[in-house]
Order: structure tokens, then sequence, then C-alpha cells
């Protein structure tokens, strides 16, 4: 199949680098990703150790034990646009996901659009999954609580809870960064190892959780009278909570964003987007449903206000419940960032040939393969 606007073809060759040739790019990266890297890329960002724990009290606070049915619908949802972005990146396979993936098949200003857009996300996205550290850290050890007491451990709403969670956001930002800079070879080595741990935690931890069961799965169909004052009665407490899904589910087009740097990406690429996406709805979908059966007062407000921590806890106990959740690296989705952090080693985050944000109109020189900085949200350069 054929590209008007670029005169590429989109027929796999046999070998990455002239494949890469035919869409006016020299192979400047290194091949150093195979499939369980690529996967690994986009199920660290999704990182359910990360994002059901940061947000799990947020659901729950706004939809009660009900709230979960958000996760399958919002799955569905997200599962439709995995499989969009799966044949991109197979017929694709450029570094910038999205932004370039807009930029084969649309027109440069819809092509700048998505690239900053997706820029701005990844700013946003960094901070929020880095404050994320105050939510758990705090709570397996005061050590973490630097600035404030006991009473500010795991919150962000007390004024000493916010100063912690800024200096524990600050603190991951850098050592992230400095992975990046160092090169996507040990971004491979030490996300591959955060994701089999948290693999392997999360699976110990549904067990753990499956042997303390009180109750039975109709647990879901209570919402505890959170639609009380909801214009739309329990609706719009379902919508609000929904937001925690939505959070969760992004970022599985992080295989994409590192095709340069995979080998055989038409064939690892769009396998990893989907993997990732559907091993996070299995994972994190049963930790929330063992969770709710097992935890001693499913009506207690601290779920709400302390979220899975304080859920694991109370159920496994203080010694086996922290170390259950806390036996990884760091959360996966932050201590491995393929993508989201600044790219290493970038003069500029747009290609020096593209159209850029200042130039919407621009057109691309096709006067042959030349080296090139980074696309929007490059991995590492």
């Amino acid at each position: 199949m054929s590209n008007p606007g670029t005169n590429t073809t989109t027929s796999p060759p046999t070998d990455d680098t002239s494949d890469l040739a035919g869409f006016g790019y020299r192979q400047d990266l290194r091949r150093s990703l195979g499939s369980f890297s690529s996967f690994a890329a986009g199920f660290s960002y999704i990182s359910i150790m990360t994002g059901v724990f940061q947000l799990f009290g947020f659901g729950f606070a706004s939809g009660g034990p009900a709230f979960i049915w958000t996760w399958p619908l919002v799955f569905i949802g997200q599962g439709a646009v995995a499989l969009c972005f799966a044949e991109l990146a197979g017929q694709y396979p450029l570094a910038g996901s999205v932004y370039q993936w807009s930029k084969q098949i649309a027109r440069p200003g819809t092509s700048w659009m998505a690239g900053w857009i997706i820029t701005v996300g990844s700013v946003v996205t960094a901070a929020a999954v880095a404050v994320a550290y105050q939510i758990i850290l705090p709570q397996v050890s005061l050590v973490f609580e630097i600035v404030g007491g006991s009473s500010d451990a795991g919150v962000t709403t007390t004024p000493a809870g916010a100063q912690n969670a800024i200096l524990l956001a600050l603190g991951l930002v850098v050592f992230t960064t400095i992975v990046n800079i160092v090169g996507v070879r040990l971004m491979a080595k030490i996300n591959n190892f955060g994701v089999a741990v948290e693999l392997t935690g999360v699976t110990l931890l549904i067990v753990m959780l499956a042997i303390h069961i009180k109750r039975g799965p109709q647990v879901v169909l209570q919402t505890q009278g959170s639609g009380a004052g909801h214009s739309w009665g329990y609706l719009g407490a379902f919508l609000v909570a929904s937001l925690m899904s939505a959070y969760v589910f992004y970022g599985f087009d992080t295989a994409g964003s590192l095709a340069e740097e995979t080998r055989e990406p038409r064939r690892h690429t769009p396998r990893a987007i989907l993997r990732a996406l559907t091993a996070a709805f299995v994972a994190g979908g049963l930790l929330m449903l063992v969770g709710m059966m097992a935890v001693g007062n499913i009506k207690s407000s601290q779920i709400g206000t302390l979220g899975m921590p304080y859920l694991v806890k109370s159920t496994l106990g203080n010694g086996l419940g922290t170390s259950s959740w806390s036996a990884r690296p760091s959360p996966s989705r932050s201590a491995a960032w393929p993508c989201r952090p600044p790219p290493s080693g970038c003069s500029s985050p747009w290609p020096a040939t593209d159209a850029s944000p200042s130039a919407p109109g621009s057109r691309r020189s096709r006067r042959g393969p030349a080296p090139r900085s980074c696309p929007p949200s490059s991995p590492a350069c």
C-alpha cells in the first residue's frame, strides 16, 4: 500500500534498516529491543501497581465497590484505540508513535497538533505519576516522610504531605532523566527487570488476598449511596469514578515510540501494544476485585482516603501487607519511563526536516534520508 503524501511503501521489506530508509530516515538508533522489551515498555507505562494504588481510593470513594464496572468499559473503548494503534504501528514503524502516524496519513497541521498534544500530555503525566510516590513510600516507612509526620503519610491533601510529594517526585524525575540520558539499553534492562518483578508481585498479591476472601463477588453491585447528591444519580457518580480507569488505561502506544530501537518492529510492536493493554486489564481487574472481596470492612472510609495500600495492609497485616506491594524496584511507570522524561541527546523534540510546531504548514524535504533529532515524545535518541 502506498502513501501518496510521502511516496513510501508500507509493504514490509526484509531488512529493518532499508525499511526505515523507505520513509526517508537513516538508521541512527541502535535496535537493541526484542519482543519482551517492547511489551515491557507499554506495560510499564500503564503500570497497574502505580495507577491502581494511586487512584483506587478515588474510584472507590466516588462510586463505591460498583465503580469496578468502569474497568471493563474503559478497557473496551481503549481496546478499540489499541487496535488502531497496532495497525498504524505495523504500517509505520517510526519513533514518535501518534505524531509520526498522523504525519503519514493526514495533513501537516494535524500532525503538528497531535505532536503538541502528546508533548503536553507527557509533561503532565511525568508530574502526576511522580507524585504517586507520596501515596506509597511513606506508608512503607516514615523514613520517606521527609516533611511532616505520620498524619501526612500517604496523603497529598495536607500542606506537609503536598510538600513531601514534591520532594519525592523531584527525586524520581531526576533519576529517570539520568537513566534516559545514559541510553535505551540501560532503560530496557531496568524496565524488563521492573516489569518482571511487577508481574510476579501482583500475581502473589492477588493470591494472598484471595486466601483472605470474606465475601462473594456480589460486592461489585454495591454503590454505598455514592449517587446521593448527584443530579444524575448514580450515573453521575459512576462517570466521575470512571476517571480512575481512564487514567490507568493509557500509554500502551509507548511500544510504538520505540519502533526504531526495536528489532522487527512491524511484527513485535503491534503485538506489544495489544498485550500490554490486555495484561494490565486482567491483572488490575483481579487485584481490585479480590481486594474488595477480602478487606475486612468494605464500608471503611479509609478505603476511599488511603486507597489500595490501606486495603492491602488491613487485610494482610502491616508486615506482610507492606512488603507485598512495595517489593519492587519502584513504580515501573516512573522508574523506566521509556518515553515520558525528556529525550536524551536531542537538540530538539522535532525532526529537523519535518513540520515543526512553529510552522504547521511546512513541508518535509524529500532530498533523501537524513539524520534527525527526535519526533515528539521520542523515547531516547
